[in-house]
């Protein structure tokens, strides 16, 4: 039983854990480019900074990008590092802006090595100013008992939502408007990125009247959770019998095309994704507790694809394919999926 209310759409109290964290995430692609990506801030109040990502896929090729790890506050407020978003109305209507300097990554593989990337990239200035509207109703929420074991949290209360975006972008001044579809997610509690095997998240929006969410999360211990949700004219179904199998490019190993397969209780999809754009990012997991941490500080890795998904139908939906690994001798653990 999970549970859900409006005040969930805003900041949560601080857990006495060091690693509490609490995340807003946007991802928008507007298809006429397409153009589009994702901005995110985690908050972690007991450590007193937060995370703040910035990407955009232009359409050229290039990859706008930006991390940093700003001073944050006691209480979490959704804005830090040049990223600020704002609750309009709970569920219903937000906003988000972002200025900053970010990479340009004219290859966008260069992030592989961030050191050199951030010596060898030109720095551009980013500025968004988008209007978000809901899609469709939020699916998710707070289990009323724990689910996760000690060391191994990534998120107490989680939900997700499709969205509408309109509004501005600018790229060192030049400013073009912006028209797209894409997800927000919302998460609270203690975060370890060490904590899933790997997991392999795609979610996809052609605007108000389609759009999917597909999770694949490998644990540990070899157990899975294979869970998702689709919105199909106005219905909002649960996700089932979920397939999944990916082709991965060499030598980087990145995805390059996803087959996936799942039911509703009205029909069944086949979605055929090819990712046009993957940028590589990178945790170094320094400091963390639990099973999985290394006191070295191993590389959780992170592939953030820009994809086009075709359904069996012919619709057409652009979003973003996101994969987590660990990494054992160099090589991401879930190749298999």
């Amino acid at each position: 039983m999970l549970r859900l209310s409006r005040a969930d759409d805003g900041p949560h109290a601080v857990g006495p854990e060091i690693h509490h964290s609490e995340s807003v995430y946007l991802n928008a692609i507007d298809p006429s480019g397409p153009i589009g990506g994702f901005f995110r801030v985690g908050e972690r109040p007991r450590q007193g900074q937060a995370e703040v990502t910035a990407c955009l896929y232009l359409p050229e090729g290039d990859v706008l990008f930006s991390f940093a790890r700003p001073a944050t506050g006691p209480v979490p407020t959704f804005s830090a590092g040049g990223l600020r978003w704002e609750v309009l109305e709970p569920f219903e209507r937000w906003h988000l802006a972002y200025e900053g300097t970010v990479l340009r990554l004219v290859e966008p593989g260069l992030l592989a090595d961030p050191g050199r990337a951030y010596r060898e990239c030109p720095r551009v200035r980013l500025a968004v100013d988008w209007e978000v509207q809901a899609a469709a109703p939020a699916v998710g929420g707070e289990p009323a008992e724990p689910q996760e074991r000690p060391g191994e949290e990534f998120a107490r209360g989680h939900y997700e939502q499709l969205v509408v975006v309109s509004g501005t972008l600018s790229v060192d001044g030049r400013p073009q408007t912006f028209g797209g579809a894409g997800l927000r997610d919302h998460s609270w509690g203690p975060r370890h990125w060490h904590a899933p095997w790997y997991y392999r998240w795609c979610t996809a929006c052609s605007g108000p009247s389609f759009g999917f969410a597909a999770t694949w999360l490998a644990r540990r211990d070899g157990g899975t959770l294979r869970t998702g949700f689709v919105w199909d004219d106005g219905q909002l179904l649960p996700l089932g019998d979920l397939e999944l199998a990916t082709s991965w490019r060499e030598p980087e190993l990145w995805q390059e095309t996803i087959s996936l397969r799942f039911a509703t209780p009205a029909r069944r999809y086949q979605v055929a994704g090819r990712v046009l754009r993957c940028l590589p990012l990178r945790h170094r997991r320094v400091g963390e507790t639990g099973p999985g941490a290394d006191p070295g500080g191993g590389l959780t890795r992170i592939t953030e694809g820009l994809a086009r998904f075709e359904l069996d139908d012919g619709r057409v939906a652009y979003g973003i394919a996101e994969y987590l690994d660990q990494l054992e001798a160099g090589r991401p653990v879930g190749l298999s999926v």
